[in-house]
């Protein structure tokens, strides 16, 4: 999923990220719609995940939504001038951070990254 606009940013989902989105309901998933748009005009809108409980996310940003239940793991790709979403999920045992972590070992994501026209 890709969602471009007149600013200079493009955000979209990692394929991992989008079965995360799929897997949501559909109040949650209007939630992340309304994030996804913020983070076009605003992709530095999220906080600095740095190291999360020994998980290193240095990389990334983590944006709040759904009453501070969950979270939207990001990347922003300067060169690209793209946000990449990592992983969506819940806050609650640090949940979206420990499953974004393990994507990054697995380099789930990453490979993605290199093959992206």
């Amino acid at each position: 999923m890709t969602y471009e606009g007149d600013t200079s940013y493009s955000v979209y989902l990692a394929p991992c990220a989008q079965d995360d989105f799929d897997s949501l309901d559909g109040s949650t998933r209007q939630a992340v719609v309304k994030q996804l748009e913020k983070l076009r005009h605003h992709p530095e809108a999220g906080r600095r995940c740095g190291n999360k409980a020994g998980l290193d996310l240095r990389d990334c940003r983590s944006l709040h939504f759904g009453g501070n239940r969950y979270r939207l793991v990001y990347r922003i790709l300067l060169a690209d001038r793209r946000v990449r979403v990592l992983g969506i999920g819940k806050r609650e045992g640090m949940e979206i951070y420990r499953m974004v972590a393990a994507r990054l070992k697995t380099d789930a994501v990453t490979k993605d990254e290199l093959t992206r026209d």
